[in-house]
C-alpha cells in the first residue's frame, strides 16, 4: 500500500484512520467467558480489542488488536510475489495480533505530560502533542517500550522480528512482561483460537 510496505493496512492503522470499527469486550458485564466469531479481515473489516486500563474508546491507548489475517484481496499479490530482501506477505491464513502501545503525550514548556483516559483530542496548553513511543527506540519515551509490536502464542519478544501469524487451534499467550500491560494494568485474558474456517475464525476469551 506504500513503499516498502507489504500487504494491506493493518487493524491497527485502519482504526486509527476510522476505516474499521473494532469488537470490543464488555467489562461492565459479570460475564467471565467470551466467544467472539471474526470474518476474515481483508472481506469484512472484523477485529477484536483487547482493553488494557489506559484504554479510552478511541485508537490512542493500549490494548491488543485482533484479526483474521488472509492472503487474499489486497493481500494476494504480495503473498506471492518476492519483495525487497526476498519476503513474502503470509501464505496461509491465520489470527494476527497485536500490542498496541499508542498512548499520547503532551510537551509543556519542559514538561512531558501523558494525556488522561478522556483527553485524548489536542490541547492548546501543549506546546504540540505526539505518541509517546515509537518502533524506533531513539523516539519512545520509554527505551525499548515500541508503539506496537506483534505478539506470539509461545510468549516470545517479536518486537523487531519478522515472524508469521498464529494459524494453529492453541492459545495465545501476550508477550507483556509479568502479565501486565505497559501502564501498569494487568493482563487478567486467556485468548484461544477454537477453529478456523475460509472465511470465519472464532475465538474464546476468559477474563482469569
Amino acid at each position: 500500500m506504500m513503499d516498502l510496505n507489504i500487504g494491506d493496512h493493518s487493524a491497527f492503522t485502519k482504526y486509527l484512520f476510522s476505516w474499521v470499527k473494532p469488537y470490543l469486550l464488555d467489562l461492565s458485564s459479570s460475564l467471565n467467558k467470551y466467544e467472539i466469531t471474526l470474518n476474515t479481515f481483508e472481506s469484512s473489516g472484523d477485529c477484536l480489542i483487547i482493553p488494557s486500563s489506559s484504554f479510552n474508546n478511541s485508537p490512542f491507548g493500549e490494548y491488543l488488536i485482533i484479526e483474521y489475517l488472509t492472503n487474499d484481496y489486497l493481500n494476494n499479490f504480495d503473498s506471492s510475489t518476492c519483495y525487497y530482501e526476498g519476503i513474502y506477505f503470509y501464505s496461509t491464513r491465520g489470527i494476527r495480533v497485536f500490542h498496541v502501545n499508542s498512548r499520547l503525550i503532551k510537551y509543556v514548556g519542559t514538561r512531558n505530560v501523558f494525556m488522561n483516559n478522556n483527553e485524548y483530542k489536542l490541547d492548546e496548553e501543549a506546546n504540540y502533542t505526539t505518541y509517546a513511543y515509537s518502533n524506533t527506540p531513539s523516539l519512545s519515551y520509554e527505551k525499548n517500550v515500541p508503539l506496537y509490536q506483534l505478539v506470539s502464542k509461545k510468549n516470545e519478544k517479536l518486537y523487531g522480528k519478522r515472524l508469521a501469524s498464529n494459524n494453529d487451534s492453541s492459545t495465545i499467550s501476550a508477550s507483556l512482561k509479568n502479565n501486565k500491560f505497559y501502564d501498569g494494568s494487568d493482563f487478567n485474558y486467556s485468548i484461544t483460537i477454537d477453529s478456523l474456517t475460509f472465511n470465519q475464525a472464532t475465538l474464546t476469551v476468559n477474563i482469569i
